[in-house]
Protein backbone atom coordinates (compact mmCIF):
# COMPACT_ATOMS: atom_id res chain seq x y z
CA UNK A 1 0.00 0.00 0.00
CA UNK A 2 1.39 3.43 -0.84
CA UNK A 3 1.15 6.43 1.43
CA UNK A 4 -1.00 8.08 -1.22
CA UNK A 5 -3.73 5.54 -0.52
CA UNK A 6 -4.05 6.58 3.12
CA UNK A 7 -7.13 8.65 3.87
CA UNK A 8 -7.56 11.16 6.68
CA UNK A 9 -10.05 10.24 9.39
CA UNK A 10 -13.24 12.28 9.36
CA UNK A 11 -12.72 14.37 12.50
CA UNK A 12 -10.38 14.79 15.45
CA UNK A 13 -11.11 12.48 18.36
CA UNK A 14 -12.35 13.73 21.75
CA UNK A 15 -9.66 13.95 24.43
CA UNK A 16 -10.87 10.96 26.52
CA UNK A 17 -10.79 8.71 23.43
CA UNK A 18 -7.47 10.21 22.43
CA UNK A 19 -5.74 8.93 25.57
CA UNK A 20 -7.05 5.41 24.98
CA UNK A 21 -5.96 5.50 21.34
CA UNK A 22 -2.51 6.85 22.29
CA UNK A 23 -2.03 4.05 24.85
CA UNK A 24 -3.13 1.42 22.34
CA UNK A 25 -0.81 2.80 19.64
CA UNK A 26 2.11 3.02 22.07
CA UNK A 27 1.51 -0.56 23.24
CA UNK A 28 1.94 -1.91 19.70
CA UNK A 29 5.44 -0.38 19.31
CA UNK A 30 4.91 -0.54 15.55
CA UNK A 31 5.10 3.16 14.73
CA UNK A 32 3.70 4.75 11.61
CA UNK A 33 5.61 2.40 9.31
CA UNK A 34 3.95 -0.52 11.08
CA UNK A 35 0.54 1.01 10.44
CA UNK A 36 1.31 1.44 6.74
CA UNK A 37 2.77 -2.07 6.46
CA UNK A 38 -0.38 -3.42 8.14
CA UNK A 39 -2.48 -1.87 5.38
CA UNK A 40 -4.15 0.85 7.44
CA UNK A 41 -6.28 3.07 5.21
CA UNK A 42 -7.32 5.80 7.65
CA UNK A 43 -4.87 8.00 9.51
CA UNK A 44 -5.45 7.34 13.22
CA UNK A 45 -7.17 10.24 14.96
CA UNK A 46 -4.23 10.59 17.36
CA UNK A 47 -2.24 12.11 14.48
CA UNK A 48 -4.88 14.70 13.57
CA UNK A 49 -4.81 18.03 15.36
CA UNK A 50 -7.63 20.57 15.05
CA UNK A 51 -6.74 23.68 13.02
CA UNK A 52 -7.33 26.02 15.98
CA UNK A 53 -4.82 24.02 18.04
CA UNK A 54 -1.98 24.58 15.56
CA UNK A 55 -2.98 27.99 14.21
CA UNK A 56 -0.22 29.81 16.08
CA UNK A 57 2.60 27.44 15.15
CA UNK A 58 5.32 28.86 12.95
CA UNK A 59 8.24 27.45 11.05
CA UNK A 60 11.45 29.31 11.79
CA UNK A 61 14.58 28.97 9.71
CA UNK A 62 12.62 27.57 6.82
CA UNK A 63 14.08 29.54 3.94
CA UNK A 64 16.62 27.05 2.55
CA UNK A 65 14.22 25.01 0.42
CA UNK A 66 12.56 28.14 -0.94
CA UNK A 67 15.92 29.60 -2.00
CA UNK A 68 17.31 26.49 -3.68
CA UNK A 69 14.00 25.74 -5.43
CA UNK A 70 13.87 29.32 -6.77
CA UNK A 71 10.41 29.80 -5.17
CA UNK A 72 9.01 26.61 -6.75
CA UNK A 73 8.38 25.47 -3.16
CA UNK A 74 7.27 28.29 -0.87
CA UNK A 75 8.05 28.23 2.82
CA UNK A 76 4.98 28.46 5.04
CA UNK A 77 4.89 30.78 8.03
CA UNK A 78 1.85 29.15 9.60
CA UNK A 79 -0.08 25.95 9.13
CA UNK A 80 -2.84 26.67 6.67
CA UNK A 81 -6.01 24.99 5.57
CA UNK A 82 -5.23 23.82 2.07
CA UNK A 83 -7.52 24.71 -0.76
CA UNK A 84 -9.51 22.09 -2.58
CA UNK A 85 -7.38 22.23 -5.75
CA UNK A 86 -4.44 19.83 -5.81
CA UNK A 87 -2.47 18.33 -2.94
CA UNK A 88 -0.72 20.26 -0.20
CA UNK A 89 3.01 19.54 -0.04
CA UNK A 90 5.00 19.58 3.19
CA UNK A 91 8.74 19.08 3.17
CA UNK A 92 10.80 18.57 6.32
CA UNK A 93 14.49 19.41 6.11
CA UNK A 94 16.87 18.10 8.75
CA UNK A 95 20.44 19.31 8.49
CA UNK A 96 23.31 17.93 10.49
CA UNK A 97 26.94 17.10 10.13
CA UNK A 98 29.89 19.04 8.83
CA UNK A 99 29.03 21.77 6.36
CA UNK A 100 31.68 23.02 3.98
CA UNK A 101 31.85 26.79 4.64
CA UNK A 102 33.31 27.39 1.17
CA UNK A 103 30.58 25.53 -0.75
CA UNK A 104 28.28 27.84 -2.65
CA UNK A 105 24.52 27.21 -2.61
CA UNK A 106 21.74 28.87 -4.56
CA UNK A 107 18.81 28.19 -6.84
CA UNK A 108 19.03 24.78 -8.52
CA UNK A 109 20.31 25.52 -12.03
CA UNK A 110 17.79 23.14 -13.66
CA UNK A 111 14.96 25.24 -12.18
CA UNK A 112 16.16 28.50 -13.72
CA UNK A 113 15.86 29.66 -17.32
CA UNK A 114 15.76 32.95 -19.20
CA UNK A 115 11.99 32.95 -18.72
CA UNK A 116 12.36 31.94 -15.06
CA UNK A 117 15.57 33.66 -13.89
CA UNK A 118 17.05 33.12 -10.43
CA UNK A 119 15.22 34.98 -7.68
CA UNK A 120 17.93 34.45 -5.05
CA UNK A 121 21.67 35.00 -5.21
CA UNK A 122 24.19 32.28 -4.47
CA UNK A 123 25.42 32.12 -0.87
CA UNK A 124 27.77 30.22 1.40
CA UNK A 125 26.82 28.50 4.65
CA UNK A 126 28.62 31.23 6.60
CA UNK A 127 26.70 34.00 4.79
CA UNK A 128 23.39 32.26 5.39
CA UNK A 129 24.09 31.57 9.08
CA UNK A 130 25.24 35.15 9.67
CA UNK A 131 21.98 36.52 8.23
CA UNK A 132 19.85 33.85 9.92
CA UNK A 133 21.25 34.46 13.41
CA UNK A 134 21.10 38.25 13.05
CA UNK A 135 17.30 38.14 12.59
CA UNK A 136 14.79 38.13 15.44
CA UNK A 137 12.90 34.86 15.97
CA UNK A 138 10.12 34.59 13.43
CA UNK A 139 11.78 36.83 10.83
CA UNK A 140 13.02 35.31 7.60
CA UNK A 141 16.32 36.09 5.92
CA UNK A 142 14.89 35.41 2.44
CA UNK A 143 14.82 39.09 1.50
CA UNK A 144 18.53 39.40 2.29
CA UNK A 145 19.30 36.91 -0.48
CA UNK A 146 16.83 38.11 -3.12
CA UNK A 147 18.37 39.48 -6.28
CA UNK A 148 17.48 43.05 -7.10
CA UNK A 149 15.47 43.34 -10.31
Amino acid sequence: MSLLAIKVAESPVKSEGLQDELRAFDATKTGVKGLVDAGIENIPKIFIRPADEVAEESNYGHSNLQMVSNDVFKSAWHRVLSNQVGPRISVACFLAGVMDPAKVYGPIKELTTEENPPIYKDFTVNEHLAKFYSKPIGKSCLDDFKLKN
